[in-house]
């Protein structure tokens, strides 16, 4: 694979140095409130814009979306710099093979495209030391096999939720007994996977003290908290001649499987 260069790097002039530099580091193009998504990082990452110089290295497939983030005049005021991550190449067919004899998570690229995940270990390593970067804030699971301890820099990630759960219950109430033990390895491969972040991390944050309380369970020694996706209660309060009380709104996307579970239990 050639080396991360040219339009892969994109430039932004940001603000001037504040106490400390943070390095974000997401699978994929943050959600502003233009794009479709959850608004969570980029409003995480425009709160400690206002006390910290802030880089984001990102991965993400879609060119639509990619330039409608830079095109945000916003993005300018939040990152001092964004550099865009290649996503993996397709997997060769000894790749693919080796991935599964490892029972490798499907998120893992370390058997399926070996060079592509020492070169993207080395990228970000890079990154880090150019940024002399203070703190690496890591945006879900995928992105924290490419981070590995030692670039003597104090790193944290958000998981928004417990991914062993997740499987977990996925498993129970599959009924297509082919999917079942598929599913299973996964589960085990991604608890291996979600045990080993606090011996690389400082802290682990999820969305909520149930997913908090799984992690727990998987990691006792790790550093674990929950930050809750907030909500502008005044903004959003139920005006004094709305509608009743049997009538909700809930958004999210809806070909996620905790969310349509939601939907159907608030319908129940």
């Amino acid at each position: 694979m050639r080396p991360v260069r040219g339009n892969v790097l994109v430039r932004i002039r940001g603000r001037e140095a504040a106490s400390m530099n943070i390095l974000v580091l997401a699978g994929d193009v943050p959600a502003t409130s233009e794009m479709p998504g959850s608004p969570r990082l980029f409003s995480l990452c425009r709160e400690l814009s206002r006390q910290h110089r802030m880089f984001l290295v990102a991965r993400g497939e879609s060119e639509e979306r990619w330039r409608g983030f830079l095109e945000n005049s916003e993005v300018a005021k939040v990152f001092a710099e964004v550099t865009r991550l290649p996503d993996p190449p397709p997997a060769t067919w000894r790749g693919r093979q080796h991935h599964r004899l490892r029972l490798a998570s499907h998120l893992s690229t370390l058997y399926r495209n070996p060079e592509y995940h020492r070169r993207l270990r080395e990228v970000i390593g890079e990154e880090i030391a150019r940024r002399r970067a203070d703190l690496v804030y890591v945006d879900g699971l995928a992105m924290t096999q490419y981070l590995d301890g030692r670039d003597g820099v104090f790193m944290t990630v958000d998981l928004h939720d417990c991914s062993t759960l997740l499987y977990e219950r996925t498993a129970r109430r599959e009924r297509r007994w082919r999917r079942k033990p598929v599913l299973y390895l996964e589960t085990r491969s991604i608890a291996r996977w979600e045990g080993s972040l606090a011996e690389r991390f400082g802290a682990i944050i999820t969305n909520s003290t149930v997913d908090e309380a799984a992690l727990r369970r998987l990691a006792p020694s790790g550093r674990i908290v929950t930050i809750p996706n907030g909500v502008d209660c005044e903004y959003f309060a139920s005006a004094k001649n709305g509608y009743g009380s049997r009538r909700i709104v809930f958004t999210g996307v809806m070909n996620y499987g905790p969310n349509a579970d939601a939907a159907q239990y608030f319908v129940d």
